[in-house]
This record gives structure tokens, C-alpha cells and sequence, in this order.
């Protein structure tokens, strides 16, 4: 598996917006073992209610479907090991600031 959820360049129709509310009540985002996953989702996903990332075994994965204003309320942490934290990709390193106060290693 490459990618969780396909979406277009242009964005997603009013069908996939629909369906994507679901993780507004998403509390906990586990994925192991994955070791071609490059992408959850290629826009940002709304994330109201999410407590907890934990990642291991996803080393392709690059980029987290995160903006300023995802789990800003709720977030408690996020785990993974370091090589695959400081592989991420974001937007702007302000953004990679807010959610480090966020990051558990585990090596």
C-alpha cells in the first residue's frame, strides 16, 4: 500500500469532502508496518478529536496530513523513531515547531 487515501491533483469532489468528516472523530492514528506507504492523504484531513499518532515500520512515509489547526485542541502525542521524524516534510518549520513539543522517540 503507497497511499491510505486517493485524492486528485485538483483536490477532492463534494463526495470525498462527505466522507472525509470521519476523522473528525478519529482519536488515535496507529500505523505499523507499512514499509511503502508514501502518503495518508495528500491535502490536510480534519483531525478535531486526535489524541495520538504512533508510527513504526513506515519509513516512506514523509509527509503527515497536518496543518496549523490540526488536533491543536486535543493532540497529546506523537510516536515514532527519530530517523523517520527528521525525514518528514512540512509546509513551513513553524508548522514542524508546534507538533516536535508532541514527538516521543522510539528507537
Amino acid at each position: 500500500m503507497e497511499e491510505i487515501i486517493e485524492g486528485d491533483e485538483c483536490g477532492e469532489s463534494e463526495i470525498e469532502q462527505q466522507n472525509l468528516r470521519i476523522f473528525s472523530r478519529l482519536v488515535a492514528l496507529w500505523l505499523f508496518k507499512l514499509p511503502n506507504l508514501r502518503s495518508i492523504y495528500r491535502w490536510t484531513l480534519p483531525f478535531t478529536s486526535l489524541t495520538k499518532i504512533v508510527m513504526s515500520g513506515c519509513p516512506k512515509l514523509r509527509k503527515l496530513p497536518l496543518n496549523s489547526s490540526s488536533a491543536t485542541n486535543t493532540l497529546e502525542i506523537i510516536q515514532g523513531n527519530s530517523r523517520w521524524w527528521e525525514g518528514l516534510e512540512w509546509e513551513d518549520d513553524n508548522l514542524k515547531h508546534n507538533f516536535t513539543r508532541y514527538f516521543v522517540c522510539k528507537d
